[in-house]
């Protein structure tokens, strides 16, 4: 039997009147309706629609008591529905023509030359240095050969790396690991050598690297938390203490996976997400590895679905979220 609107209670008959004109735009705003900042979080699902453009049901479904899982601020009726809305999203991150892993940057100019230049050591300098390199098997970075042999700081050394990637030298004031573990996982910030400094007002976070500022994984880590990221270098011997105590902290819960093609990879995501049912997940990949999220509470869900919701804490806590990483092997991606 058809319930017509005008059996509904008269608060939901008024909510109902006051919908974007199509179910098309309730579908594309699916956390537009109502506001989600005064009424309890069931309301703001009364109105699911699946999001799979290949859904096989009635795509419009007042009465699911599936509230959740949500993927990326969408909804889906079922497992499989789920599936084929992660399945897209690899797709989206396999296609944006980003290598697997990091590759040698040969349009920069060298550090060695670049020294040169700023007239900070000699060509007789760099020559020895680099015969230094060569024979030890390049085990040793030129910074580090021109420092033991060139009397150069190390200070000068992190100034020309700042220079040959663009990037500021930042500065390790007010660094406290615990307020920035939820950033990003630990097994990234080892991977990719990089240590979260700080959050500053205006919805900023301060990124170091060791001695190569990696852009692509500064921009996954910014699409991940929703806020800029200032990336930067420090000298080396402050990234290694920083780091080491970086390591020591305590950080979301999250799990490892290896798997041979990017099928394998949608098909353990949407695994994870239905068994745990998050308020939001968000997946964005970092080379080789395929990052998703998952929120826990739906206050910070929110939040991190969009930069229209402000928070004097810009990170969730590490309870309220967890990671899953999935290591895609570069001979078998597909």
């Amino acid at each position: 039997m058809t319930m017509q609107i005008d059996q509904f209670p008269a608060k939901r008959k008024a909510a109902i009147h006051e919908l974007p004109g199509t179910w098309a735009e309730i579908a594309r705003r699916p956390e537009s309706w109502p506001s989600t900042r005064d009424k309890p979080l069931e309301h703001a699902f009364f109105l699911n629609t699946c999001m799979n453009a290949d859904c096989k049901t009635s795509w419009l479904r007042l009465w699911r008591w599936r509230h959740v899982p949500r993927f990326e601020g969408q909804w889906a009726c079922s497992p499989e529905c789920m599936r084929a809305l992660v399945e897209r999203a690899v797709e989206r991150e396999l296609g944006d023509g980003t290598s697997l892993e990091p590759i040698k940057h040969n349009h920069r100019i060298p550090l060695g030359l670049l020294m040169l230049s700023l007239g900070w050591i000699t060509q007789e300098q760099l020559r020895r240095a680099l015969d230094a390199q060569r024979a030890t098997g390049g085990k040793a970075r030129i910074g580090a050969w021109l420092m033991q042999q060139s009397n150069l700081s190390e200070e000068q050394v992190t100034r020309a790396l700042s220079m040959q990637w663009g990037c500021p030298v930042l500065s390790l004031t007010s660094h406290q690991p615990e307020t920035v573990s939820a950033l990003v996982p630990r097994i990234l910030l080892d991977t990719y050598g990089m240590v979260p400094l700080r959050t500053g007002s205006a919805r900023l976070a301060y990124l170091a690297f060791e001695d190569r500022m990696d852009s692509t994984v500064a921009l996954a880590v910014e699409r991940m938390s929703g806020i800029r990221i200032e990336a930067g270098v420090v000298t080396a011997s402050q990234f290694l203490r920083v780091h080491e105590r970086m390591m020591g902290a305590t950080f979301p819960k999250a799990q490892l996976l290896e798997v041979k093609t990017s099928g394998m990879v949608a098909k353990e995501m949407a695994a994870v997400i239905e068994r745990v049912r998050p308020h939001q997940a968000k997946l964005v990949r970092m080379r080789r590895y395929f990052w998703l999220r998952l929120w826990h509470t739906p206050e910070f869900a929110r939040s991190a679905s969009g930069p229209q919701v402000t928070s004097s804490s810009l990170l969730p806590r590490i309870h309220q979220v967890e990671d899953v990483l999935i290591s895609l092997r570069p001979e078998h991606a597909s």
